[in-house]
């Protein structure tokens, strides 16, 4: 059965917007500690442990993760009331490759099939495209702003829905405010398979 466009970011915002009460992720909300924290607990998402401990920060107790066996916490702005799963959430969102893993699995594929296109995606509603130029140079449309020309180089992505997800994430800087609420939701569902074990 072939569905619309507007369908199609109705279904992905079904399937993504999962209720919290606590206060939303941004990156805001997280700072690098230096400290000898002991951790009490390890939290598993999927394949990745973490080290979860309590830290002070501003003179005030809050939780901290590092990847098991590394030496850096960092700090969240949450308590063991927020639950786990808003924690784990926290930790998927932080990560550096949020963004890019958010987009790549949120971004609708609506036109464009030569690498020299207009490629235009649709995300959660964002409707945005990229044209690929054979000289390097790109044209990035994002919502209803202005067109931004882009230069990329070789080393991007050979992919061209990869390629053009990595160019809309330079044109654009705020790119991830755009879409932060969705994006805490985004790793809020991820984080509902999350496991917590005491450290002894």
């Amino acid at each position: 059965m072939l569905i619309s466009n507007h369908q199609q970011a109705s279904i992905m915002t079904r399937m993504t917007d999962v209720p919290s009460t606590a206060p939303r992720f941004t990156p805001s909300m997280i700072q690098s500690v230096a400290t000898d924290a002991k951790p009490f607990a390890i939290l598993t998402l999927g394949v990745e442990r973490y080290e979860i401990a309590d830290v002070m920060v501003d003179e005030e107790e809050r939780l901290a993760f590092r990847p098991e066996g590394e030496d850096m916490w960092t700090a969240l702005d949450r308590t063991i009331e927020d639950g786990w799963n808003r924690v784990g959430a926290d930790i998927v969102a932080s990560k550096p490759t949020a963004l890019k893993a958010f987009l790549q699995t949120h971004a609708v594929r609506l036109s464009g099939n030569g690498v020299e296109d207009e490629l235009e995606f649709d995300t959660l509603g964002t409707i945005w495209n990229v044209s690929l130029g054979s000289s390097g140079l790109a044209a990035v449309a994002f919502d209803d702003r202005a067109v931004v020309p882009v230069r990329y180089k070789d080393e991007l992505p050979e992919d061209t829905r990869d390629k053009a997800i990595a160019i809309l994430v330079k044109a654009i800087p705020d790119l991830r405010e755009h879409f932060d609420e969705d994006i805490d939701l985004w790793a809020y569902r991820i984080a509902s398979g999350v496991s917590i074990l005491p450290v002894m």
